[in-house]
């Protein structure tokens, strides 16, 4: 766990900060290092390969938040926002000072010689060749990813989680809406991109325009019940079609700060 000894000035350090958990590390790398090399410093300093596979990195611009892709280069950014990984086994050294991680210039090198493609598992220019359109099929799939992706254990543990905080008062209805915006993005994240929409709020908004065709489609209105269900999201099928249709109006994202409720629910419904 100890930072790498590496020369001065050939090195960056990133402030990896926990979006949820609210614990930071520290992480040393070289200059040239790629965001995916945050990734295995902190898999291997908390023994886990969880952010590998479901981790995500983000930085929050006007309340949007949005990943870091994993093969750019880590250039001017000094701080990033962790989703989907677990930082309960990171504690602060007694010093008070944040914990180190990192790796060293021939852990960058040899790992770019032997996997130059993106390291986060989507092929390369993956999506269909229109992008912000989805045909019939497309939507399903899409769908249904999302639904594996909300059904996944360590996601219902998460979002269970909240609603506890919720329930007890340590968090105001608004800041729950919020938290579970990004715990959903979380997933929406992996999936999106692949159907040729952004990873990010926007990206959701987008995504429901196009699934406005299909809101009278009895398999689609299963799937998203499904969803909604898993979710705990309150959203009858009938306002399925005017969501949709609120969503193709909206060319930017919502601002910063509390939804209003019709767009907060919205993020869950038609599988968002």
């Amino acid at each position: 766990g100890a930072a790498p000894a590496l020369p001065a000035g050939a090195s960056v350090e990133v402030i990896a900060k926990h979006a949820i958990q609210e614990v930071e590390i520290k992480v040393v790398l070289p200059k040239d290092a790629r965001f995916k090399h945050i990734k295995r410093a902190l898999a291997d300093h908390l023994g886990s390969d969880e952010i590998l596979t479901r981790g995500q990195l983000m930085k929050k611009e006007g309340g949007i938040y949005n990943a870091f892709k994993d093969a750019k280069k880590i250039g001017d950014v000094r701080r990033v926002l962790v989703v989907c990984a677990d930082f309960s086994a990171l504690e602060a050294p007694e010093d008070g000072q944040a914990a180190v991680c990192g790796l060293r210039e021939e852990d960058v090198s040899d790992d770019e010689a032997a996997a130059p493609a993106a390291a986060n598992g989507l092929p390369q220019g993956a999506g269909p060749v229109r992008p912000g359109s989805l045909t019939r099929t497309e939507a399903l799939a899409l769908q249904k990813e999302l639904l594996e992706g909300f059904s996944a254990s360590e996601f219902q543990q998460e979002l269970d989680a909240l609603a506890k905080k919720r329930e007890r008062g340590d968090i105001t209805p608004s800041e729950f809406t919020l938290t579970r915006q990004e715990l959903l993005l979380g997933v929406q994240r992996r999936v999106l991109p692949t159907y040729g929409f952004e990873g990010s709020s926007a990206g959701v908004y987008k995504m429901m325009a196009a699934m406005g065709p299909f809101v009278r489609d009895q398999e689609f209105r299963q799937v998203g019940e499904s969803i909604n269900r898993l979710l705990g999201i309150d959203s009858p099928p009938d306002s399925w079609g005017d969501l949709a249709r609120s969503c193709k109006k909206l060319e930017m994202p919502v601002p910063a700060g509390p939804a209003p409720k019709a767009k907060a629910k919205a993020m869950g419904t038609l599988g968002g």
